[in-house]
């Protein structure tokens, strides 16, 4: 594990090979479907979805709400897993809402059960970049627990950068690095990176956002 001295990020040294970590997702390897049949957690959220009853990330939508974000207006979601938080949005008035998912289950089931766009690739994939080129500028793009999973970090933020203009929102939620338990720092290679409030700012300032809160 490498930590950054000034802005407090940490990450792997040494990783399996980008095209490695996309399999593992993509494949079935992290998640396959089948454990969620027998989880009666998961069951619950897909019943929950499908009864188009959402609370959704409530920090997210709490974000949504003091922001103002315009309702008209395209929305992205990045990794959006079950779809809560997206049908909490549409349920809210979002009517142009989008998504991308890594596991093929998870993108299957919230396009069934919101009816929205939901495509099974990750974020920067030039193909799914293209997609959403066609429906920018995105008023909205978040992710929730998501970022710490990529592979390349600064490109997911730059790809979301490409598809909004100046006063867009950009709204990421990921586990707080003095928070986590060292071992699922140390021992759970799915979360590539590690990040305190600092070293994200660095991040979305290199990109050019500004951040309004946190």
């Amino acid at each position: 594990i490498g930590v950054c001295p000034d802005c407090g990020y940490a990450g792997y040294i040494d990783r399996p090979k980008e095209e490695w970590i996309k399999e593992f997702y993509l494949s079935g390897t992290w998640d396959n479907g089948s454990s969620e049949k027998k989880s009666n957690k998961n069951i619950r959220r897909v019943a929950h979805i499908k009864s188009q009853q959402f609370a959704g990330n409530r920090e997210i939508i709490a974000a949504v709400k003091k922001f103002g974000i315009d309702r008209s207006r395209p929305v992205c979601e990045i990794g959006c897993g079950y779809g809560e938080t997206l049908g909490a949005l549409k349920e809210m008035g979002f009517h142009k809402l989008f998504g991308v998912e890594n596991a093929p289950h998870r993108a299957e089931t919230t396009a069934k059960a919101l009816g929205v766009e939901i495509l099974c690739a990750p974020f920067e994939d030039k193909a799914v970049q293209a997609t959403f080129t066609r429906q920018a500028p995105f008023g909205l793009i978040f992710s929730s627990h998501v970022l710490e999973h990529t592979y390349h970090p600064a490109e997911i933020i730059r790809c979301a950068a490409s598809l909004q203009n100046e006063g867009d929102h950009l709204i990421i939620s990921v586990p707080y690095f003095p928070g986590e338990l060292s071992m699922m720092v140390i021992g759970f290679l799915p979360h590539l990176h590690s990040f305190m409030p600092s070293s994200l700012e660095r991040l979305f300032n290199s990109q050019g956002y500004q951040v309004l809160d946190t």
